[in-house]
């Protein structure tokens, strides 16, 4: 399968970031997963996996 440089560092941005704004440990867990899983998704057409996921193409998904 594809390999995807650099989801740990996106998780645990997002996962940061919800707790900041005073959510819970499971909610925050929640949201960092279901956000990179559909930046995973989005970025399978990816054919240059040395520069890791796209983010340019997965702002949309970030609230």
């Amino acid at each position: 399968g594809k390999e995807f440089h650099g989801t740990g560092d996106v998780f645990a941005s997002l996962f940061i970031s919800r707790m900041l704004k005073n959510n819970d440990v499971m909610e925050s867990t929640l949201y960092a997963m279901q956000t990179v899983a559909a930046m995973i998704k989005r970025n399978m057409g990816n054919n240059d996996l040395f520069d890791g996921l796209n983010l340019g193409i997965c702002l949309d998904l970030l609230n």
